[in-house]
């Protein structure tokens, strides 16, 4: 685990890149749809460990272009995930 304290748990640092295709690109255009040459995406994420069958998993991501979109410079996503083991 990251901190000694918590060695069940998980911290992630991520990086995406997502190129578009120049043959997905030109179909796009001619339907008029503007696409950017990629998405890129920086993630990070920490899965808690709260107890033996239980975990919590926030996540932030930033995307650049997302969906590929030209018009669509950025987002920011928050989200989290709920682990149950049975």
């Amino acid at each position: 685990g990251p901190l000694a304290s918590r060695p069940d748990d998980v911290l992630v640092f991520g990086a995406i890149y997502g190129g578009l295709s120049s043959g997905y690109r030109s179909t796009q255009a001619a339907g008029g749809n503007l696409t950017a040459s990629s998405e890129n995406v920086l993630e990070v994420t920490w899965r808690a460990a709260l107890t033996r069958y239980f975990a919590v998993q926030p996540v932030a991501q930033w995307i650049r272009h997302p969906g590929g979109g030209a018009d669509a410079e950025r987002a920011t996503v928050f989200g989290v995930r709920l682990q149950l083991v049975l």
